[in-house]
């Protein structure tokens, strides 16, 4: 057989020498790989509708109702490309008026998709077939072909619900290529005189003698949705809209404790798209407490799962699977601590027109907003001037969980009855609400602590945990007053009376307000210093009810008090 032995030389000549290992394929100049940089089908072609991103609303939970627009193209068939994966329940089409759609059909198409870099032998694998010569490490030349491996195993069924169709497991996804070559090393190939077995070792050089050379690639699946129209009508926009993951937005907030209880806060929105290019779409970040049953489930229309998947998910969906349970719990939900109503003041916002509600959300209007896929974008939204307060907050808990601290004092409990809290009551002096959202606190120009604010709604209050306070001394005890047996619903108890101390002191030098609440098991009797005493109700008709006791006052610099109580319980 007649072979150039020239490298590189007529159209189609490839030369491999040896030592090459991992191939990018723009080695390979004039060879024709440009045509293999577009995924390609083998399904019959249609003309495609680039569906282009117009409209977003972003939920905090990784979740965005998604609106798109297209063109139809000419014809009564076409492909709708450029669509996300909608969630269960979620995928809705409208058109033009003067289109009638007939019916939309999604199908798995293999697709075709080029290797960036590959080795030696994967590229041997793939010209399969074609006329090569190889040269030896000692000099010989072979001229033959690439016998082609051969695929054993059995593949799964295009039908696996009829009868009589061949069914195994999944193909693991290994390059079935690559197998023919890791037996022993070895290259097998057939000459004219029959087939040469050449360790893998042995080959200084190989020539492609052919002028269409193949490169390798992988075989995937996608989903391909159809649209099929009763008549054509070129021209005509269609909009899709669903509900789809990918894409999320947090808020954050910056709270500049200012003099004479005026405080700056800003509130900015990140952005995070693992979705697709967006540009110059109208985005609107929700606020709210949104109910999504489902949205962890791709639609059928996606073809994500089979019909078994689908309907085993469908039946272990429960209710109350809502956003309000998914992902971060109550930091996600637009965890919200109601706080009293006061007169809204003029609001301060930033732009407090761009916010808008429907029903029982709230959206924050970003208008012709441009992120390109897995970009993160951080956006001022609103900021005004709003009251605050410092309040201090002392939280004792029932006689049994002081004992259960007492016995664990040692090993490092982590929740302490002597915590004094220095807290930041913000009054939601804007027109819009706040999300929930971690917020920073500076004041002088100096970090003063982090925690997490929680929804408001405009005109109510919210309080805000900053540190632990180092500027209050405070002591509890408890003493038993007096001892006695009585009869209850049959059976003999001791009604004990119980007296107890709260002592606090202020040792900063400006006067503390403070807020103490003390829980106890049993029922409240007395309290001094114009405290307040309350006992839940009983549902469980417990021998002692749960009670409380309540204070709200102002401490001066060093001043100090002693809060009293009374209450009585059985045992």
């Amino acid at each position: 057989m007649k072979t150039d032995n020239d490298t590189m030389t007529g159209a189609g000549r490839l030369v491999l020498a040896a030592g090459a290992g991992l191939l990018p394929f723009f080695l390979f100049g004039t060879c024709g790989w440009a045509s293999m940089l577009d995924a390609t089908s083998g399904e019959p072609s249609l003309p495609s509708v680039k569906m282009v991103p117009k409209k977003l609303a972003l939920f905090k939970n990784g979740y965005g109702t998604v609106t798109l627009e297209g063109k139809t193209a000419e014809g009564s068939s076409m492909e709708l490309a450029g669509l996300p994966t909608p969630s269960y329940g979620s995928f809705w089409l409208s058109t033009e008026q003067g289109v009638s759609v007939r019916e939309l059909i999604s199908s798995k198409v293999k697709e075709i998709i080029p290797k960036p870099e590959y080795g030696r032998n994967e590229l041997l694998a793939a010209n399969a077939g074609k006329l090569i010569k190889i040269t030896t490490t000692e000099g010989g030349m072979i001229v033959g072909r690439m016998v082609k491996p051969v695929n054993n195993k059995v593949r799964e069924s295009n039908r696996p619900n009829l009868m009589g169709s061949l069914s195994s497991p999944v193909e693991d996804g290994r390059d079935m290529n690559r197998s023919f070559f890791a037996m022993a090393g070895s290259l097998l190939m057939q000459t004219e005189t029959g087939h040469v077995m050449l360790q893998e070792a042995a080959v200084q050089q190989v020539e492609f003698l052919e002028k269409d050379i193949s490169f390798p690639s992988w075989t995937t699946d996608r989903t391909r949705l159809v649209m099929n129209l009763e008549k054509p009508a070129p021209g005509k926009t269609v909009t899709v809209s669903s509900l789809s993951s990918g894409i999320s937005w947090l808020p954050t907030y910056r709270v500049e404790l200012g003099a004479e209880g005026h405080a700056q806060l800003q509130c900015k929105a990140t952005i995070m798209n693992e979705l697709m290019d967006l540009e110059k779409v109208d985005m609107e970040l929700i606020s709210g407490f949104p109910r999504l049953a489902m949205p962890g489930l791709p639609s059928p229309i996606s073809m994500k799962q089979n019909m078994s998947a689908l309907f085993a998910a469908l039946g272990s969906e429960k209710p109350g699977t809502e956003y309000a349970r998914s992902l971060m719990g109550n930091y996600m939900s637009q965890a919200r601590t109601p706080q009293p109503i006061f007169t809204m003041e003029k609001a301060t916002a930033i732009d407090p027109g761009t916010v808008k509600q429907a029903e029982d959300l709230f959206f924050y209007s970003i208008p012709d907003f441009s992120c390109n896929y897995r970009e993160t974008v951080t956006r001022n939204l609103f900021g005004g001037d709003v009251p605050y307060r410092h309040i201090y907050t002392w939280d004792i808990p029932n006689q049994k969980g002081l004992s259960e601290w007492d016995q664990n004092r040692d090993r490092g409990a982590a929740a302490s009855p002597l915590d004094v809290w220095h807290c930041i009551q913000l009054t939601n002096a804007l027109n819009l609400p706040w999300s929930t959202g971690m917020v920073e606190f500076v004041s002088q120009g100096r970090l003063a602590g982090q925690s997490t604010l929680t929804f408001t709604n405009p005109g109510e209050r919210v309080l805000v945990r900053l540190n632990k306070s180092m500027e209050t001394m405070v002591h509890v005890s408890e003493e038993t007053l007096s001892s006695e047996p009585v009869q209850v619903r049959g059976s003999s108890y001791r009604k004990y009376t119980i007296k107890g101390t709260l002592t606090m002191k202020n040792v900063s030098g400006r006067n503390m307000e403070f807020q103490v609440n003390k829980d106890i098991i049993g029922t409240p009797e007395t309290v001094l210093r114009e405290g307040e005493m309350s006992s839940l109700p009983n549902w469980n008709r417990s021998l002692n009810p749960n009670g409380k006791f309540q204070w709200k006052l102002t401490l001066k610099p060093d001043e100090k008090k002693e809060l009293e109580y009374q209450y009585t319980y059985l045992d």
